[in-house]
Parts: structure tokens; sequence; C-alpha cells
């Protein structure tokens, strides 16, 4: 099934900075994580306002942070499994490794402005982060844009900035010289090799087009450690 596109037009934005991050996240994360940002930045934006932004907002947010994590997610560092997670403290000590494995693998540090940004912003360093943005409260009135929002917003985007640009950085080039091995058309054992040889130990997987590049299930997607299972049957 084809997936639509993400708008019918491109959206607006008040910052520039938001339409650099919308961009990076759409060539990054994908339509989806991107239609919720450009949404709440739409939503933030607004005027006349809507009659529930901040919950709209947060939810938006929460889906992107979602996205950013389960697209990250092959790029965490080694971390213990943690235990399942029968309660609140249990899940939040689970999102919590989330983040920081996502970090060390990024090369940022567990103690700088971004982790502590992150944190605040899921809600696991006190105050309502994006969960208590999104929920009501009972049957009172939806609240306005205000200075918690907004402090929330811009610690959101500092986050998307740093994690973004770095996962860019690091990972990007090395995507771009294994999409070129990968649209080979007759790959030999050595192409196998040479791709082996250049693939980050944790990165997201790799798809191909060619039906010349193989797994032993006859997946054409590969993980990390490709060594082993890239093969072109017969080479």
């Amino acid at each position: 099934m084809r997936m639509p596109p993400p708008f019918r037009r491109e959206p607006g934005f008040g910052d520039p900075r938001d339409k650099e991050l919308y961009g990076r996240i759409l060539r990054l994360v994908g339509p989806g994580g991107a239609a919720f940002f450009a949404d709440a930045c739409r939503v933030l934006s607004s005027d006349p306002p809507f009659q529930a932004p901040t919950h709209l907002i947060g939810h938006c947010l929460r889906e992107l942070d979602g996205s950013i994590r389960q697209a990250l997610g092959p790029l965490k560092s080694e971390s213990p499994t943690p235990a399942e997670e029968t309660d609140d403290c249990a899940r939040q000590e689970g999102h919590r490794q989330d983040i920081e494995s996502i970090l060390v693998g990024l090369g940022l540090e567990l103690d700088g402005r971004v982790a502590t940004a992150w944190f605040t912003v899921v809600g696991l360093s006190g105050g309502r982060g994006l969960a208590g943005l999104a929920h009501r409260r009972g049957l009172s009135v939806p609240r306005p844009i205000d200075t918690q929002t907004r402090t929330l917003w811009d610690d959101y985007r500092l986050v998307l900035d740093a994690v973004l640009e770095r996962f860019e950085a690091k990972f990007l080039p090395v995507m771009e010289t294994l999409d070129r091995f990968l649209a080979e058309k007759s790959p030999t054992r050595k192409d196998g090799d040479a791709i082996a040889q250049q693939l980050p130990r944790h990165r997201p997987p790799l798809c191909t087009s060619s039906h010349d590049w193989k797994t032993p299930s006859g997946s054409r997607c590969f993980g990390s450690g490709a060594s082993s299972i890239l093969h072109r049957t017969p080479f």
C-alpha cells in the first residue's frame, strides 16, 4: 500500500529553525514523525488559537518522541535488558534507560544539557512533561499555551536539533556509501565483504530493491553484522 504524503501542501513555519527541523525529521525519521512535528508547530503558532492547544501539542510531541526513539533504536549502546514493566516505576526506568542508551550511542553526555532537557521533556526529572501536557484535568477547561508550555517546546527543540544533527553527521555518510554498494546489480562476495567492513556497530537496517542482494531468509533488508549474511546466489 502506498504511503500518502505527509501534507497536501508544504507546511508553513513561523520560525526558520522549525522548517529546518521538519526537513531533518522527514529525512531521518520519516513522514509520520514529520507530520506530528509540523502539526505541533501549526497549533503553537495558530491565530486564532486552537481551543485545546497544549493538549494537542503534548499528544503530537509524545508521538514524535516515540518515533524518534524507534528510529534511533538500532543505535543504542549495549545495556542490560530492563525488567518486565509491571508498574509505573518500572516503565519510567525503562524509558530512562531507553533514552540513556541512545545518548551514549550518539556520544552525548548523560549529564549534559541535551540529556537534562530530554529527561525534563518526557517527565523523568519532575514536572508535568509531555504526558502532563497532553492529558486533561477532569472536566476543567483545556489549558491555554503558557510559559511552561513554551519552555517545554524550546527544550524539546534543543533535543531534536542535537540528537538528529549528531545522528545525521555520524551515520549518513556511511549510509550513502552503503546505498551505492546496494545499488549494484551484479554484486560479488567482495562487495559483501566491503559493505560489512563499513557497517557501524549500531545503525538502522539497510534495504535494497535489488533482487541480487539477499539474506538467507530471502529478505532484502540487512541488519548489522552483515559479513555473514550478505550474499548473492549464485556468486
